[in-house]
C-alpha cells in the first residue's frame, strides 16, 4: 500500500489530502519496502526542461536521468524499483521507453503515430498500462483509451474503449487484476464531468467509484 500512495504522490494526485506527517510515514514505508526487495531506495521522478530527473526522498542528491534533444516526459517507477517507464515524444512518433534507475538500459517497448501517456507498471513488473491518444472525434479531438503491452514490446493490446471520452491515467491495483483511470467526457471541449472508474484486465467495469460534474 505504501508503494501505491507514494506512486500517487509522485504523479501529484493525493499529495493535497495528506499532512506531513502521512506523507513522511509512506515515503519511509516505501523506501523500506524497496530496499526490503533488492530494488532502489524510493525517490521523486520528475520531468524538467523536457528531460527526466530522480531526487531522493530526504533530499540528499538529484540525479539527472536523461539528456536528449527529444521530450520525455511522464516517468513511472516499477514496485521493485528496478525500472522507468516513460514516454517520449518526436516531432514524427510517439514512444514507449524503459530504462534502469541510473538511467541506463534504455529500451524502446513501443512506437505510434499517436501520443502515448501515462505508463503505470502491473505489480509484477512485466506489462505496462498506458494511454494512447487514438480516437479522434468528428471535431478532430483526440481522446484517450487504455493500452497495455509487455515490456519486452510483445501481446500490445487495448484495454477500454472510450468512445467520445478519454481515459487516462491507468493505475493497476497491488494484484495486477484491475485498473483504475480517469474518465474525462468533454475530450472535444466544452462541459466536462469528470469520473474514476475501475476495469478487470479485459475492459469489464468492477465498480465506478465517484463522478464529480464540472
Amino acid at each position: 500500500m505504501a508503494t501505491e500512495i507514494l506512486a500517487c504522490i509522485i504523479r501529484g494526485r493525493i499529495f493535497r489530502y495528506l499532512t506531513p506527517i502521512a506523507v513522511a510515514l509512506v515515503l519511509v514505508q516505501a523506501t523500506a519496502a524497496a530496499e526490503s526487495q533488492g530494488g532502489s531506495p524510493a525517490a521523486v521522478l520528475f520531468e524538467r526542461g523536457g528531460d527526466l530527473y530522480a531526487v531522493a526522498i530526504d533530499g540528499s542528491r538529484t540525479v539527472r536521468l536523461t539528456k536528449t534533444r527529444v521530450s520525455e516526459q511522464d516517468p513511472a517507477m516499477s514496485r521493485d524499483g528496478r525500472s522507468i517507464a516513460y514516454a517520449l515524444q518526436t516531432r514524427q512518433r510517439s514512444e514507449l521507453w524503459t530504462m534502469g534507475p541510473d538511467g541506463k538500459r534504455r529500451a524502446r517497448v513501443a512506437s505510434s503515430r499517436f501520443s502515448i501517456r501515462f505508463p503505470d507498471w502491473s505489480s509484477d513488473g512485466r506489462t505496462i498500462f498506458f494511454s494512447l491518444y487514438s480516437d479522434a472525434t468528428e471535431y478532430g479531438a483526440s481522446c484517450g483509451s487504455i493500452f497495455r503491452v509487455g515490456r519486452g514490446g510483445r501481446n500490445f493490446r487495448r484495454v477500454t474503449h472510450s468512445h467520445g471520452h478519454s481515459h487516462q491515467d491507468p493505475a493497476v491495483s497491488p494484484d495486477g487484476r484491475r485498473v483504475a483511470f480517469s474518465d474525462e467526457n468533454g475530450c472535444e471541449g466544452g462541459t466536462t464531468t469528470y469520473a474514476v472508474h475501475v476495469v478487470d484486465m479485459s475492459g469489464r467495469r468492477t465498480s465506478d467509484l465517484f463522478s464529480s460534474p464540472g
